[in-house]
């Protein structure tokens, strides 16, 4: 039970990172999409009477709905940009140099989120083969006990009578625990109190929290 304990917190803590490395790297290359598509419909203009140049970037695209597409696409405009003129300046400030960087940062973060991705699926795996192997774990004792201790001796029917064999879940979820007050204390610390009344039915709470400026993400 320990060890299952030990990995629900594993698995909890693997997905909060997951989350949040998530909305940092989709934060990353949802602008570096915007702006592959405003540099590309700058091309198109500017090329617009130069056949030979406007053809490198004729039948590119900005409109990829996945991360890994989306970065394809800016690869394939910089690429572009710099077959044709690396030095032009399609967006105020924006460089051929600037964008790599930012292209190279988001590629970055994808890749960081894979990883953090993967882990997460093998904690929830483990956690999952965990609960299973101590659920089969509790029937094999359950039976042992009862084929050891008969139905009508003490020790049986005190079994029968105390240990569940089925579950019955809550007619209805836990109930929101919205937070009511969030005051920083000494030493990096924080206090919560809570909106009376939420959190009916809930078996746990978790709280993560970081402090704008000086945590990461």
């Amino acid at each position: 039970i320990t060890g299952l304990e030990t990995q629900m917190e594993t698995e909890t803590d693997a997905e909060a990172e997951m989350i949040a490395k998530r909305g940092e790297t989709d934060a990353a290359i949802d602008a570096l999409h915007s702006t592959t598509a405003r540099c590309l419909r700058m091309a198109k203009n500017h090329y617009r009477d130069l056949p030979a140049k406007l053809a490198v970037f004729q039948n590119l695209r900005a409109d990829a709905g996945s991360r890994a597409g989306k970065i394809q696409d800016a690869l394939e405009w910089e690429s572009g940009w710099e077959k044709t003129d690396a030095i032009w300046v399609p967006l105020p400030g924006m460089t051929l140099a600037g964008f790599k960087t930012t292209r190279l940062a988001a590629t970055t973060l994808l890749e960081a989120f894979v990883g953090k991705k993967a882990a997460w699926e093998s904690a929830d795996a483990t956690l999952d083969t965990q609960g299973r192997a101590l659920n089969a774990d509790c029937i094999a004792w359950y039976e042992a006990a009862t084929t050891v201790f008969p139905e009508g001796t003490p020790e049986g029917d005190m079994i029968r009578s105390t240990v569940p064999t089925s579950y019955t879940p809550p007619s209805s979820p836990p109930t929101a625990l919205l937070i009511a007050t969030a005051t920083a204390q000494p030493g990096g610390e924080i206090a919560i109190t809570y909106v009376p009344g939420g959190g009916q039915d809930a078996n746990s709470l978790r709280l993560r929290w970081q402090v704008v400026g000086v945590d990461p993400g």
